[in-house]
């Protein structure tokens, strides 16, 4: 088994986008500097989520590993902002021996998604992460739907149901 996705590209940006790596060892591999995911949902469900042997950036990202979320190298750093860390109670736990510079992410939380069965990455309607993104000013998902200011989601998919006022149109009174 061998790693699912290997960034040795530098300076290389990746934004929503979903890396099930059920059939490999570890989700994303980072050997290029200065690498950014924005709105990646990566499901590692046989090792680490995202394996960092480069500085690199991670924001509006949610990690789901089985062993570890992240792993960092020594003398690297992974910005961190808005991200969803399942298996990962604080920004120092099972890191490596680099350094995690964290900002507003959620740790040790179940990000729900839809149906893991069924591959459906999509996030339920009690997600945590749900409106907790970084708006970086993008304006589509991974499948076109309209990214709304200021109600960003973390990971790779926005929710549709947020766009509807289930409120009544009308309001009928009747008296008698």
């Amino acid at each position: 088994m061998a790693d699912r996705l290997i960034i040795s590209a530098n300076d290389f940006k990746l934004q929503y986008a979903l890396i099930d790596a059920s059939a490999y060892v570890n989700g994303v591999k980072i050997t290029g500097t200065g690498a950014k995911l924005y709105n990646v949902t990566i499901y590692a469900p046989n090792g680490i989520a995202l394996d960092a042997d480069e500085s690199c950036e991670i924001t509006n990202c949610i990690l789901e590993g089985s062993t570890k979320d992240i792993d960092i190298a020594s003398g690297k750093t992974v910005t961190s902002k808005n991200n969803c860390f399942h298996h990962h109670t604080s920004k120092t736990n099972n890191v490596g021996v680099g350094t995690l510079s964290d900002i507003s992410s959620l740790f040790g939380q179940d990000p729900y998604f839809n149906d893991l069965v069924k591959w459906d990455f999509t996030l339920r309607f009690d997600s945590p992460c749900i409106d907790k993104g970084f708006d970086l000013g993008l304006t589509e998902d991974i499948n076109g739907i309209l990214v709304l200011s200021g109600k960003i989601n973390i990971g790779a998919y926005e929710s549709v149901e947020e766009w509807f006022d289930f409120s009544p149109i009308f309001n009928f009174n009747f008296n008698f």
